[in-house]
């Protein structure tokens, strides 16, 4: 049945929301690796699996990737004159891996800043896990 996959989905997502794994979602902009477009994209950020799942609407239909927390060396607020942000973003959130620079703008300061707050306590939280 057609319904199946999409049920599915919602039971995943209904589990990692009461059991803790998803602590933040909503939509931000990301830019593309190859081509620095911008696309408006659904993101949840997964404290247990130190992930941040990116999907086209919120819906959940169409999966587009993740970025593995994990990798990151480094986060920072970008700026308007950054390499990484081409000028047009006013709210960005940087995310340093060995393999690329992802770039995310929020619609707002109090959004890039909360969405900061959250991704760097996932990170942080990972270190001191692999510490032990």
């Amino acid at each position: 049945s057609k319904s199946m996959p999409h049920f599915r989905q919602w039971v995943f997502f209904l589990e990692h929301m009461v059991f803790g794994g998803i602590i933040h979602s909503g939509y931000l902009q990301k830019q593309g690796g190859k081509w620095k477009s911008w696309k408006k994209r659904w993101f949840h950020l997964d404290r247990n699996m130190s992930l941040l799942h990116y999907y086209e609407t919120e819906t959940l239909k169409l999966w587009k990737g993740c970025i593995d927390l994990a990798g990151v060396t480094r986060i920072q607020k970008g700026s308007k004159d950054s390499v990484h942000s081409s000028g047009n973003k006013e709210f960005t959130i940087e995310l340093r891996t060995e393999e690329r620079v992802w770039v995310l703008a929020g619609h707002s300061a109090h959004e890039q800043t909360e969405w900061m707050q959250k991704l760097s306590q996932v990170i942080s939280e990972h270190r001191s896990r692999s510490r032990t």
